[in-house]
């Protein structure tokens, strides 16, 4: 199964022009989803050995490791062929994982193409953006500060990686061998091939009950449903502003713990707070994830540790 999406460059010398997404077993890999790039390549795609080993250099100060290339004899070199490093090293500074060329870079006429393996599709493709406008603007002689693609990298896969739950049945499934293979870019996910296929969304399968599962995304019902069946469950407050929560802490002696009331995946939770201090950084999050329970408009809920 691929996916295309055209991408212009400006007027710039290298053009990504096209990408193809593998979303399953293809000829490029039995085992990872694959993606590949087309980019145009123009005549004057060249620069002078000084000027080459100038660029590789501020490359290499904002990876801040030596990125692999082939040595060129001449004094005129190509600068496409560093693409598919360049890429792989902001996907694993971003990202912390592993990565992998499935097929070396290829020239034909005015194009080139190569193949990677690819996780989240939408993070892989935006590094390979990236690598071709770091390097037509390093030729350029503009500035480019790499570190802030490699967070805008990092954030992209905080979001559309497959969260904690969705990546343990995935990893269980390839211990079992059992084929798994990404059909969105959040957490909707196919094990096997046609009639026998199941698919899952996070920990929803495709034979889950319906109210079950919003029983199971709402914090407050499920806690009210175990309740009602004589099972114990942690006191809590809800609180929509910090002002509220300070009240709620300042009035307990027990470890708390701070969560957006209806999201997943652990985001926005802060465990074993025994302090205000600690209250107001976990509750505060404005930096990084309260902006996020702000736009989902998501209050936050206070539990009373229960040990064990």
């Amino acid at each position: 199964m691929d996916t295309s999406q055209n991408f212009v460059v400006g007027l710039r010398k290298l053009k990504l022009v096209d990408v193809q997404s593998y979303l399953g077993p293809s000829i490029y890999s039995s085992e990872h989803a694959s993606i590949k790039p087309k980019v145009e390549v123009s005549n004057d795609d060249v620069v002078s050995q000084e000027d080459f080993h100038s660029i590789l250099e501020k490359i290499e100060s904002g990876l801040d490791s030596e990125l692999e290339h082939e040595e060129w004899n001449g004094q005129q070199v190509p600068l496409w062929p560093l693409l598919p490093m360049l890429t792989i090293e902001l996907l694993q500074k971003a990202t912390g994982e592993q990565y992998q060329i499935l097929k070396d870079i290829e020239k034909n006429g005015q194009f080139i193409e190569f193949v990677l393996q690819m996780d989240a599709e939408r993070v892989v493709s935006n590094a390979i953006y990236d690598a071709v406008d770091i390097l037509n603007e390093l030729k350029e002689g503009q500035p480019r500060i790499i570190s802030q693609n490699i967070d805008k990298l990092e954030r992209d896969h905080y979001l559309y990686s497959l969260g904690p739950s969705t990546q343990s049945i995935v990893s269980a499934a390839k211990e079992l061998d059992i084929p798994a293979m990404r059909l969105n870019q959040y957490n909707l996910v196919q094990f096997g091939y046609g009639s026998k296929s199941r698919k899952i969304e996070a920990t929803i399968t495709d034979s889950t009950s319906f109210v079950g599962m919003k029983i199971a995304q709402s914090k407050i019902v499920t806690k009210t449903m175990l309740k009602l069946g004589g099972l114990p469950v942690p006191e809590d407050a809800m609180t929509e502003i910090w002002e509220e929560a300070r009240q709620v802490v300042e009035g307990i002696d027990s470890a708390v713990v701070i969560k957006p009331a209806d999201a997943s995946k652990g985001r926005g939770a802060t465990t074993d707070i025994t302090s205000l201090k600690d209250a107001e950084t976990g509750y505060e999050l404005r930096n990084v994830v309260y902006r996020l329970l702000e736009f989902l408009e998501e209050s936050n809920l206070i539990e009373f540790r229960t040990p064990g």
